[in-house]
């Protein structure tokens, strides 16, 4: 790890896309990526998810994925709290 971690120190200051110094808005600031063509089957994946569901908001779809996979009982909140209990979830998702 200390050997991986002095790679990157060296390589951090020969990047263009990023600055890092000390100021109030932030200590780092990455330059914006260049927009990435579409991937080639993403049309065909939102007409698919069209055609079976309708309009459907990202964020129900994200919703789910989160109350099925309960990933989120691997972070913690950076407030402490917010969170519902275990109870909760099992009956959250309307599946």
């Amino acid at each position: 790890m200390t050997t991986e971690l002095a790679l990157l120190d060296g390589r951090l200051p020969k990047l263009s896309w990023l600055d890092i110094a000390e100021r109030k808005s932030g200590a780092i600031r990455l330059t914006p990526a260049e927009a990435q063509p579409e991937p080639r089957n993403l049309r065909r994946i939102k007409g698919e998810a069209q055609r079976r569901w309708g309009i459907a908001p990202l964020i129900d779809f994200l919703k789910e994925a989160v109350l099925r996979t309960r990933c989120l009982d691997a972070v913690t909140s950076v407030s402490g709290g917010g969170s519902l209990p275990a109870d909760v979830w099992p009956n959250a998702c309307c599946w």
